[in-house]
């Protein structure tokens, strides 16, 4: 499922579409009424490929697009993402003591062991960072088998290219 917010300010407003669509077909299509704060959860038809983490399989990617419509659906804005469907959930460690913290992460119904870095700001001057520069350090870390980069919570929050090559 794909879960939207919004917040529909404009008095004109009539309504709210999202659409997925994958490689071939289109999954998802929804229009709900739109006034004030909105929360949906779209659920998506039919099968979606889940997205793999590195090394298990590929990463399927499918377009989000959420429209906010005025009358005749005519579009007022819109707002369109890529993104990968996959589940993800902890276990407890076997053998682990009665409420540990679980440990063990599982992605789309198996277990993963993770192994990665810590992301860091790679420049001190964020607007000299470059797509080529994210395209560079993240190709590296694909080709170590790495399968999780967590981005340091003191940082900054990095370009789009940054996550659109993730």
């Amino acid at each position: 499922s794909v879960h939207v917010e919004a917040r529909c300010e404009l008095s004109e407003t009539t309504g709210l579409e999202i659409i997925v669509q994958g490689e071939n077909a289109e999954v998802a299509h929804v229009v709900v009424p739109a006034a004030g704060e909105i929360g949906i959860e779209v659920a998506v038809a039919g099968t979606v490929e889940p997205w793999q983490p590195n090394g298990r399989g590929e990463q399927p990617l499918y377009l989000v697009r959420c429209r906010l419509l005025g009358s005749e659906r005519t579009i007022l804005d819109e707002e369109v993402r890529v993104v990968g469907f996959r589940q993800i959930e902890w276990k407890q460690c076997e053998g682990a003591p009665e409420g540990a913290e679980p440990w063990i992460c599982c992605v789309n119904g198996q277990d993963l062991f993770l192994q990665g870095a810590n992301w860091v700001p790679i420049r001190m001057t964020y607007g000299s960072v470059t797509a080529p520069m994210y395209h560079k350090l993240l190709t590296t870390y694909v080709g170590l088998g790495f399968n999780l980069l967590r981005v340091w919570g003191g940082g900054i929050l990095e370009k789009q290219a940054f996550y659109d090559y993730c």
